[in-house]
């Protein structure tokens, strides 16, 4: 396995246990060591929980904070951690259920086919809200322009933008939500849901219910005043993103 490309998988961690289904295989977790991983795990930790020692390859224990927050200051502000030798660069949330059979495909097809942006579809019964990211029979991929942001992989140079727009010195954001609507318009290219290979998320109670309309209302102000002015200031054009879930090809099996 030495000489197959690595992707770094980023895994904000609190104390979700590696949870399986049944649908997935049990012995090749997709937060295990496995031997036929073609990436590694780093973990940002939010709180003292303890992680089992096979499931990571790295470990951050010094940035807090929500998900965008943490990976900001992992990679830029604190730890400043390296990613320059992975050609892709994922942000799963702790709590999804998978396998490294199918994170694995989702790698080969990507690198394959050169995706700039790309997810696992969400499985059956995940806790998902758009049409466009649950997995469809008997399609490989689909080309879209939205993925959300539980389980986005970026290509290094995207990733890199991502990182400029999280610190956004104007953008004073706690759960960033709006972010994932600008993905494509911040690489600039189209995205894709893997079909062929899946994920799955367990519906449970969302933590900013407490304080839903915060989360709106970050969202409402990145959208209509953030961005924008972000996109003039750091990326030297307008805004095109657009708040409308499309998908543009669907390539099948066969």
């Amino acid at each position: 396995m030495e000489n197959v490309r690595k992707a770094l998988i980023v895994v904000p961690c609190g104390g979700n246990p590696d949870k399986f289904d049944p649908r997935y295989d049990k012995e090749a977790h997709w937060r295990s060591k496995h031997p036929a991983r073609t990436y590694e795990i780093l973990n940002l930790m939010y709180n003292d929980f303890e992680p089992n020692p096979r499931s990571y390859d790295y470990i951050i224990r010094d940035v807090k904070g929500h998900k965008w927050q943490m990976i900001a200051k992992a990679f830029t502000r604190i730890r400043k951690f390296d990613f320059s030798k992975y050609d892709y660069i994922g942000c799963i949330d702790d709590d999804q259920i998978t396998d490294v059979w199918n994170l694995n495909m989702g790698l080969e097809l990507a690198r394959r086919f050169d995706f700039r942006l790309w997810q696992l579809s969400m499985a059956d019964q995940s806790d998902v809200f758009y049409e466009c990211l649950k997995q469809k029979q008997d399609v490989v991929f689909t080309e879209t322009n939205f993925i959300e942001c539980g389980v986005p992989v970026f290509r290094n140079d995207v990733f890199k933008k991502i990182l400029k727009a999280l610190i956004y010195p104007e953008w004073k954001y706690e759960q960033a939500w709006g972010l994932d609507k600008a993905y494509t318009d911040i690489a600039q290219s189209h995205a894709h849901v893997i079909h062929c290979a899946s994920i799955y998320h367990p519906k449970r109670e969302a933590y900013y219910n407490n304080d839903r309309s915060g989360a709106m209302q970050e969202l409402h102000d990145f959208m209509s005043h953030t961005y924008p002015k972000m996109c003039r200031e750091i990326f030297n054009r307008e805004s095109l993103m657009v708040d409308e879930q499309r998908v543009y090809n669907t390539y099948k099996m066969g």
